[in-house]
């Protein structure tokens, strides 16, 4: 394309306004441009952190004395992660806690968290000893292991304490537990705990296995997203270039003139050309960066959260009570006999009026809709009062655990929300026999959809322990 040629279409269309697009273009190639050097530079960043947890790990051994000394203070404290340390001391036996959930070698079972006393100052450390599978037919059953008693030497690398797992509102501070927090777990014991933990290293000893996973860095990642911004930089500066210069281009001439083109309407066409391919070069740009742009929005400004239920979670949880309940067929049963399998309960009079029979139906479609692992978890009526049941209902309870239960006997467990009734919710109970679970009052299509994805949850997050039938 000719310089005259350039400047004679200049000319025919304001020089603001492709200015404009030019300015336009340049922020656009800056911005992806400065975005994917930023996912460069974050890629970097760990890999420097990945070296210097290298470099840390070929420094000559911490001696466990260090640790409460004068110079262990919370200044140089974060320096010290990642360092190899010799500790000489005792074990703190009784405050041994099991971390439940944690995978070795893709198997699941327990990390096991001790604290230790440190000999020559006093100071005392959380040490993670280890990793054990649990026993898959009695979640409560502690795996045995040994802990050495009187003073012990104990080789590891300081770390900060153990990960943080999904857990379903506040946990009770049990043996078994799914996360530990430090500044909890200090004013549970009362120990001096330090703001560090020790990762114990070595062979598999005392039952416990110590293959710990690598930390990974995760840059191809960071360079998957550059070179994502790197191309879409590209492709916007190819495009102004095709639509803003390269399409401006005058066509050859031919050697025949048939007539004469109306200069009016030549300059019309050509601006309506000329728009037409800037809006598709805008149509084009927001296609391929709209999915970029929506995901950061999402995640730097709406910040999905991951943590909603649609059921209320009990705090805290209430156990079955020592009671006893009469089937249909008058046979008595202990009701702590429902242990073993997740309960979908419902309660209502045993004459049953329209709305009970609305959420029997909605308990018998939610466990239906659960396909395969339907049969984890178990429908149950909680039938109160005198009156028979109706014959009419029988065949639809095929599959129902119907029992015959007092109303103020199901008041000293399940309770409704304030202002409700025992009847308007759905409960869940867990294989250990908790209520942990209340559904809120009036179920529809919408509400058991709902409900569906948090029996999902609860069922995936419990695949590792819980098991079909009981």
């Amino acid at each position: 394309m000719s310089w005259s040629a350039f400047s004679a279409h200049l000319k025919k269309n304001s020089r603001l306004q492709w200015v404009l697009w030019f300015l336009l273009a340049l922020v656009s190639v800056g911005i992806t441009s400065s975005l994917g050097f930023w996912q460069l530079g974050r890629a970097q960043t760990k890999l420097d952190w990945q070296a210097e947890i290298t470099q840390k790990g070929q420094m000559p051994v911490l001696e466990g004395s260090f640790l409460g000394s004068p110079q262990d203070t919370q200044g140089n404290r974060a320096g010290l992660l990642h360092r190899a340390i010799q500790l000489e001391g005792e074990w703190l036996d009784r405050h041994t806690v099991y971390l439940d959930n944690r995978q070795m070698n893709a198997r699941p079972g327990f990390y096991v968290m001790t604290p230790f006393k440190v000999q020559a100052t006093g100071a005392v450390v959380l040490v993670q000893r280890g990793w054990i599978g649990r026993d898959f037919t009695d979640r409560t059953r502690l795996p045995a292991i040994q802990t050495p008693s009187g003073a012990v030497v104990v080789s590891g690398l300081i770390a900060l304490p153990p990960s943080k797992l999904y857990a379903l509102g506040e946990e009770a501070k049990t043996v078994i537990r799914q996360n530990l927090d430090l500044q909890d777990f200090r004013v549970e014991t009362g120990l001096p705990l330090l703001e560090i933990s020790v990762i114990q290293m070595g062979a598999a000893s005392e039952g416990l296995l110590r293959e710990w996973p690598q930390a990974a860095t995760g840059v191809e990642k960071h360079y998957g997203y550059a070179f994502q911004w790197f191309g879409l930089a590209l492709l916007i500066a190819l495009l102004y270039v095709w639509f803003q210069i390269v399409q401006w281009e005058d066509a050859p001439l031919g050697m025949t003139v048939h007539t004469l083109p109306n200069p009016n309407e030549a300059v019309l066409v050509d601006e309506k050309r000329t728009r037409a391919g800037r809006w598709k070069m805008l149509a084009v740009l927001l296609v391929c960066a709209s999915p970029v742009i929506a995901s950061y929005f999402t995640y730097y400004v709406i910040r999905p959260e991951g943590r909603r239920n649609h059921g209320e979670l009990i705090q805290p949880q209430r156990t079955f009570p020592a009671m006893e309940v009469t089937k249909l067929n008058g046979e008595k049963v202990a009701l702590n006999s429902l242990k073993g399998q997740w309960l979908l309960i419902s309660v209502a009079d045993a004459a049953c009026d329209e709305a009970c029979q609305k959420h029997l139906y909605f308990q018998r479609q939610l466990r239906e809709s659960l396909g395969k692992e339907k049969d984890r978890i178990e429908w149950v009526w909680l039938a109160t009062g005198d009156a028979p049941v109706d014959d009419k209902l029988m065949p639809a309870l095929s599959q129902a655990t119907v029992l015959r239960m007092s109303s103020q006997s199901i008041s000293e467990w399940l309770q409704p929300a304030a202002g409700r009734q025992l009847s308007e919710h759905l409960y869940v109970v867990d294989p250990m026999g908790n209520w942990m679970m209340r559904f809120p009052p009036g179920i529809d299509l919408a509400a058991a959809a709902k409900a569906k994805k948090d029996l999902d949850k609860l069922l995936r997050a419990s695949a590792f322990w819980d098991t079909p039938g009981r």
